[in-house]
């Protein structure tokens, strides 16, 4: 049973011991904790009261330096932000400039089209009426001489008939 009381004793030791540490953790590093009554302990008691009365001064330093450091942090990135928005805003400027263009362009290649389309309907038409008017004056032209060397073809045959000579009777009336 002594064995026992011991164990536990060593183990309640050990638990107290790992409370005090974790919760001198939270305190002042300046700041000892312990559990005597005695003049020493009390004029600690003091020293650490002043030591708590001095560490929000120094944690308001670190708090002011903190504070300057994630204000200029903070202002930094709102200029990185404004220099991407610019950079966006002139791309997308650009790219707006460019679509005009395009639909610009667009336009006039459709018009584009449109003309070639008509002046080459046009030319083929033009082209194919004046191949039937050359043809047509090429025609008549030639059937006028053919018709003419095919009189003449005609006459000398009418002629070479008509030298033949024909008997003609002429009775009175």
């Amino acid at each position: 049973m002594a064995k026992m009381y011991h164990f536990r004793a060593i183990i309640m030791s050990l638990l107290f011991f790992l409370f005090v540490s974790s919760t001198n953790a939270f305190l002042p590093q300046n700041i000892f904790v312990t559990n005597s009554n005695n003049a020493a302990a009390k004029l600690q008691l003091q020293a650490v009261t002043t030591a708590i009365e001095v560490a929000p001064l120094q944690s308001d330093k670190h708090a002011e330096a903190f504070t300057a450091y994630m204000t200029k942090s903070h202002e930094e990135k709102l200029k990185a932000i404004k220099v991407v928005e610019d950079n966006r805003n002139a791309e997308i400027k650009d790219l707006k400039k460019q679509i005009v263009e395009m639909e610009e362009l667009s336009i006039k290649l459709e018009a584009y089209q449109k003309f070639m389309k008509g002046y080459i309907v046009n030319a083929h038409e033009e082209k194919f009426n004046a191949v039937k008017v050359a043809e047509a004056a090429i025609s008549k032209k030639y059937e006028g001489k053919l018709n003419a060397f095919m009189l003449k073809a005609a006459d000398s045959n009418s002629i070479a008939i008509s030298a033949s000579p024909k008997s003609f009777t002429i009775q009175p009336k």
